[in-house]
């Protein structure tokens, strides 16, 4: 296990930090499963059974939560990377537990939107997540998104949507570059290996940012607790890197001129005063 330096939000000693005074449950990941599967599934080169259990990790920590902090003044949901996405299945769960005891809510998927490609195959590729990781699962799920997703008709963000529509007072928002290589190279291999999908592998960036841009804009146009910091960048993740001090709209070294920064956005979302 490699210890990993406190570097961006961890970095409790600097003052610029949003998060410095905050105490962290981290949860950990290595499953692939967005932090909400419960399966056994073939891995390694001798394809044995390895179980999943994203689903009973995440939510073993979040009940360890609620024993450890009887009350909150401030609190934050975040992931990054295939977090994001766990914080879209669970952002309703979690905030059914810990609202209660919160006097403020911030919520942030941090670099992976969970753009599908092509735009017209979204359910079947969508689907095919949800039955490989068996997603459909009532712990994170209301009962109608359980049905739609036995049906093969559930979309994460419409989860995430409707999220954002039972908890008007909670602020929520994505931080993400344009360009993300990460985020682009995972849905190309996944079209190509597991959909088999010849479009979605030959997906261009031009592609990815016009169906990201898409997917934000319907998040935006519906409701108006949530919010988004674009960056013009290949980057992959922001909170867990020095470069959430330095990113502005035009690049993770920042020194352009383009305000705000990510650093100044960031304080306004995570605790307004």
């Amino acid at each position: 296990v490699n210890e990993e330096p406190p570097i961006g939000a961890f970095n409790v000693s600097n003052p610029a930090n949003p998060w410095k005074d905050y105490s962290f449950i981290i949860i950990n990941y290595c499953s692939g499963d967005m932090h909400s599967g419960n399966a056994d599934r073939p891995w390694g080169s001798g394809y044995s059974q390895v179980k999943i259990r994203g689903y009973e990790n995440a939510n073993s920590a979040l009940q360890w939560g609620l024993d450890a902090f009887s009350s909150l003044s401030k609190l934050t949901i975040s992931g990054s990377s295939a977090g994001s996405l766990g914080v879209q299945v669970w952002s309703r769960k979690v905030l059914e537990m810990y609202a209660p005891r919160s006097e403020d809510v911030f919520v942030i998927g941090d670099s992976f939107i969970g753009v599908l490609y092509p735009p017209d195959a979204i359910y079947p590729s969508e689907s095919y997540l949800e039955q490989a990781w068996n997603m459909c699962n009532a712990g994170f799920l209301t009962t109608e998104q359980l049905e739609e997703c036995n049906k093969g008709n559930l979309l994460l963000q419409d989860v995430w949507l409707e999220t954002m529509e039972k908890y008007p007072h909670v602020r929520f928002a994505t931080s993400n570059s344009k360009a993300d290589a990460t985020q682009i190279n995972f849905e190309k291999g996944f079209e190509a290996t597991a959909r088999h999908s010849i479009a979605g592998a030959m997906m261009t960036t031009g592609e990815f940012y016009k169906t990201a841009s898409l997917d934000l804009k319907k998040l935006f146009e519906k409701q108006s607790n949530f919010h988004t910091y674009l960056v013009q960048s290949d980057a992959h993740t922001y909170l867990p890197y020095s470069y959430m001090y330095t990113a502005t709209p035009g690049g993770t070294a920042g020194g352009d001129g383009l305000r705000p920064t990510l650093l100044e956005w960031l304080p306004g979302a995570v605790g307004p005063p």
